[in-house]
């Protein structure tokens, strides 16, 4: 599925992406966060783009990439929100700020980087991995279908636990 995602990006009309991350860049990301990144994330910072693609043309980047309006990159934001040391548990990276108080989140405990949401503070998963989340991105008619939304009525779901998380 990794192969066929990155070309749909690759292809993808009117992207206006900037250059890919060095070697070293993602390196030394991975190094500051203390943790490798999912494989298509790694490989779509390397041949694509380094952030700047995706919902809203917003997945931040490693530093020295796209930048949010709020946050420097993804290491930035990991330092102040995760690590275990802030609201998110070790691991769980901020992926994309859709304002608001939305996020979209990877978990990158996860090998294919599990996705979730957060809404005003609620952290609940999506149920998708990060290639799953790219293909819903592909093949959407509107980005903004793909805003994670906290669940209004009660229905299973996974629940966080933040010593569920720890690891």
């Amino acid at each position: 599925m990794d192969e066929e995602v990155l070309a749909a990006l690759l292809a993808r009309p009117g992207k206006e992406w900037g250059a890919p991350a060095t070697p070293e860049a993602v390196a030394a990301a991975e190094e500051a966060l203390g943790f490798a990144l999912p494989p298509l994330l790694r490989r779509i910072y390397l041949e694509v783009a380094n952030g700047g693609f995706g919902p809203h043309a917003a997945v931040m980047g490693v530093p020295g990439g796209y930048v949010d309006a709020e946050w420097i990159d993804i290491v930035e934001a990991y330092k102040f929100f995760g690590s275990g040391a802030g609201p998110l548990p070790e691991r769980m990276m901020l992926l994309l700020d859709w304002g608001c108080t939305f996020w979209s989140l990877v978990d990158c405990r996860h090998p294919d980087g599990m996705m979730w949401g957060n809404e005003e503070g609620e952290l609940f998963c999506l149920n998708l991995t990060f290639p799953q989340w790219l293909v819903n991105y592909l093949t959407a008619d509107d980005d903004d279908e793909l805003m994670p939304m906290a669940p209004r009525e009660p229905r299973p779901r996974e629940v966080l636990r933040r010593e569920d998380l720890r690891g």
